[in-house]
C-alpha cells in the first residue's frame, strides 16, 4: 500500500500546548458525508459538560463551504451557539490556522484517505475523528488522537472534553502525531513509487 503524501514540512512547527484549549479546528466541505450535524450536536452536549465543570468553551472554527452552509447556520442558531462556532469558509491559509488551533475534529459519515485529517496530524494537533473510512489508519486511537464512532454526537463530545480536561494527554497526542505524520510525506510516497517501478521493471526483464 501506498499512502497519499503531502508537504509535511509546510504543516510543521514546534507547538506549545497551552493549559486551556481556546480554538478546535474542522476542515472540510458543508456537505453530507463531514456530518456536521453530529459536530454541532457534539458540541452543543460538551458545552454543557464544560459549563458544568467551569472550564473555558473553545471555540470551534470550521473550514469550508458547500451546499448545507445554510442548514448548518440555522441549526447553529437552534442550537444557541452562535457565541461557540464560527464558518469561515473557503480559505487558502489552512496551515496557519491550524497553527492557531489546539485541538482538531473530524466527524464525517464516511471518508477515503482524508488530505485534512493528515495536514492536521503534520501540524501535531490532537485529533479527536470518527471511524469513518481510512481515519484509523491515519490516527493511531490513544496514540496520536482519539477515534470515536460515527453519528455519535455523545461520544464525539466526550473525546473533546476528554482531551481539553487533560493537558497531558493533549501534549502526548501532540508528540505522536508529528512523529507520525512523516509516513505521509511526499518524499516518502515518492520514495516508495520509485520501488515500485524498480520491482516491476526488474519484474519485466526477469520474464
Amino acid at each position: 500500500t501506498i499512502l497519499n503524501g503531502i508537504e509535511v514540512g509546510k504543516f510543521r512547527f514546534k507547538r506549545s500546548i497551552k493549559t486551556t484549549v481556546n480554538n478546535v479546528a474542522a476542515v472540510g466541505r458543508l456537505t453530507k458525508q463531514k456530518d456536521y450535524p453530529n459536530l454541532l450536536n457534539a458540541y452543543s452536549i460538551l458545552v454543557s459538560l464544560l459549563e458544568k465543570e467551569e472550564i473555558v468553551i473553545p471555540r470551534l472554527s470550521i473550514v469550508g463551504d458547500g451546499e448545507l452552509r445554510k442548514d448548518i447556520e440555522s441549526m447553529i442558531r437552534s442550537l444557541g451557539l452562535e457565541k461557540y462556532v464560527e464558518l469561515l469558509g473557503v480559505r487558502k491559509d489552512i496551515p496557519e490556522i491550524l497553527r492557531r488551533a489546539d485541538i482538531y475534529v473530524m466527524s464525517s459519515e464516511w471518508e477515503g484517505l482524508s488530505i485534512a485529517l493528515i495536514e492536521a496530524l503534520a501540524s501535531g494537533l490532537p485529533i479527536v475523528a470518527t471511524d469513518a473510512g481510512s481515519n484509523n489508519e491515519i490516527v493511531e486511537n490513544g496514540v496520536s488522537g482519539l477515534i470515536v464512532p460515527i453519528k455519535s454526537p455523545q461520544e464525539l463530545a466526550k473525546g473533546l472534553y476528554d482531551l481539553i480536561a487533560n493537558r497531558e494527554t493533549r501534549e502526548s497526542f501532540s508528540k505522536a502525531a508529528a512523529k507520525r505524520a512523516e509516513i505521509f510525506s511526499i518524499e516518502t510516497c515518492a520514495q516508495k513509487h520509485m520501488n515500485l517501478y524498480r520491482e516491476l521493471m526488474k519484474d519485466s526483464k526477469q520474464s
